[in-house]
């Protein structure tokens, strides 16, 4: 006779290969009531809690599991990815490495783990963890992914380009599920970057669900617009976008913010929380939670200040929870999602001629798409302070490691060796970067002082110290963005590398915007060639200083009620647009 609690558990085991996951954990929570050691019940209950986000139910399902069965090491990997997402990575450590003592080659371990070696910026070490992943299981999807991330962040250029045509071949037959966030630095092949994020979004395996907005017209006085975002906190997203969502136009518009990440008490999140007239904090909700919420709110547009970067919501945006949902901001990029109907963006980074290269229908805003939000700047340090050499020429480039390719190397160390005295000032980031940019100066003729690594601070201090470089020297195939804007408000000019996709394009927008189209070049060469004359022509770089000055304040870039006006043109037009047009 089959005892109650394993009739509930094979009713819940049936609910659950069939998708009824409610039912399901009504079953597993009736079995282990019947049965508490019942670790297979606690660790599948964590699974359906870990799929809808509620990442904290999901640990306690875990940790039930394991207090009952220490070396199971399925539940030990499942909490080590549950604790990823609460940012506990020590933990998640610990339960990883625990996971593979008992089964070495435990695929979701060896994943996660090199996952936490990544985020804690330990990516010599999260290479070795990719590569003994794909030692482990060749076929992973991830591994590739991971090793060029991890490689690109340690400028490790021999490892890119020996796993880049694999790289390439796995996107596009889609056997390589690569993060199309890191992939803009790798590729601007536009083609393959739109095969890219949709590989993406077919990994999640969101399926047919029925749409929460079911062709509803709301009567709204004003048109409801939320802005959702998992990085309302210390992160460039809401350092751009807070001057705008505060001056929106409050008579046509009502506004509403959803955070889905981190709440780090930072001044501004207090900030950004202020700036909507309606806040709510979502962290650790499930989609379909926060999707519900968009749809009794009657959200007339949804705008997705992530995409693919981490904490995503494409499993909320496929719930259609809005009439219009559109992707701004936080990925440089197409989504790949046919959940998002607009983009917004201008004719220089997405002209008309790439519509074929979008999942979604590009608005082009006038003059620049990117938001700033600006006050004036700190007082400069001196150059001692900051690090620097007392004389010399300082060129500068604080963009991320991983957007430093070789071919752009070669053309800083030419520009050292042909300017004596001069040094390239760096954003610092880990040991392993700057030990490997370090020997191959060296190996280039340049002495290991003339880079100099600036340690990160506030963003305020970082703008602050940014007039004692001399030229900004912009990253291709993907561009500086905030740092570019940085660089113009702060007042020091910037030449740009403009590349064939919307990333690599970002910078000769903001130039355009600004009145500074002299600084755009259209190959490495010119670049190179622009930036020496620069260099070396005292006259001309001040003028062009000078004219940087005037421009800051008499042309598009940082005039943001002039944005703010197109944008609220841009989501009326939307609004207005017919119903099923995308």
């Amino acid at each position: 006779m089959t005892a109650p609690f394993e009739q509930a558990y094979r009713d819940a085991l049936a609910h659950h290969r069939a998708g009824r996951l409610a039912e399901a954990d009504r079953l597993y929570a009736q079995a282990v009531a019947l049965k508490p050691d019942l670790v297979e019940a606690h660790n599948n209950r964590g699974a359906i809690r870990q799929m809808a986000g509620d990442w904290a139910a999901a640990l306690a399902c875990y940790d039930a599991a394991v207090r009952f069965r220490p070396d199971y090491a399925e539940a030990l990997a499942n909490r080590g990815n549950v604790l990823i997402q609460l940012r506990r990575y020590d933990e998640a450590m610990t339960s990883f490495d625990a996971a593979l003592a008992i089964t070495p080659g435990r695929a979701s371990a060896l994943n996660g783990r090199a996952g936490v070696l990544f985020k804690l910026k330990r990516f010599e070490e999260a290479l070795a963890a990719y590569d003994r992943l794909r030692a482990a299981d060749p076929k992973n999807p991830y591994a590739l992914g991971g090793m060029l991330i991890a490689a690109m962040n340690l400028c490790d250029w021999a490892k890119v380009e020996a796993i880049a045509p694999d790289v390439m071949a796995g996107i596009a037959d889609g056997t390589a599920v690569v993060p199309p966030f890191p992939f803009l630095g790798l590729s601007d092949d536009k083609a393959l970057q739109l095969k890219c994020a949709r590989n993406a979004i077919a990994e999640l395996n969101l399926g047919a669900v029925t749409p929460l907005w079911r062709g509803e017209t709301y009567k709204h006085d004003r048109i409801r617009i939320a802005y959702i975002s998992s990085d309302f906190c210390q992160h460039p997203v809401p350092l751009l976008i807070a001057r705008l969502i505060e001056s929106q136009d409050r008579a046509r518009f009502e506004v509403l913010g959803f955070s889905t990440g981190l709440n780090d008490a930072s001044p501004i999140r207090a900030r950004i929380e202020k700036a909507f007239d309606h806040f709510h904090d979502m962290q650790g909700q499930p989609a379909q939670r926060i999707a519900k919420l968009l749809r009794q709110q009657e959200v007339d547009i949804l705008v997705d200040l992530t995409g693919h970067t981490e904490g995503d919501h494409f499993e909320i945006l496929n719930m259609r929870p809005c009439p219009i949902q559109v992707n701004w901001l936080g990925y440089p990029g197409t989504s790949g999602a046919a959940s998002l109907d607009y983009i917004l963006a201008d004719g220089v980074v997405a002209p008309a001629a790439d519509a074929a290269f979008f999942s979604e229908e590009i608005i082009q805003l006038p003059h620049c798409y990117f938001p700033t939000s600006y006050d004036a700047l700190l007082p400069a340090p001196s150059r001692a302070a900051a690090g620097l050499p007392p004389d010399g020429f300082v060129f500068c480039s604080f963009n991320n490691s991983w957007k430093i390719t070789r071919a752009m190397f070669e053309v800083w160390m030419r520009l050292l060796n042909a300017v004596p005295g001069s040094v390239l000032w760096l954003l610092g980031s880990s040991s392993g970067f700057r030990d490997s940019l370090t020997r191959k100066a060296a190996a280039r003729g340049i002495a290991p002082e003339r880079l100099v690594f600036a340690p990160r601070i506030s963003p305020e201090q970082n703008l602050g110290r940014q007039p004692l470089a001399d030229l900004v020297l912009d990253t291709s195939p993907y561009n500086g963005h905030m740092t570019t804007s940085d660089a113009l408000w702060a007042g020091v000019p910037l030449v740009t590398c403009a590349g064939k996709a919307f990333a690599g394009r970002v910078a000769a927008s903001q130039l355009t915007a600004i009145g500074m189209g002299e600084l755009v070049t259209e190959n490495l060469p010119a670049y190179e060639t622009l930036a020496l004359t620069l260099a070396q022509d005292p006259a001309l770089l001040k003028a062009t200083r000078e004219k940087l000055a005037r421009n800051r304040h008499q042309t598009p870039l940082f005039d943001i009620p002039l944005l703010v006006q197109n944008v609220e043109k841009a989501f009326i037009a939307m609004q207005e647009a017919p119903r099923g047009n995308r």
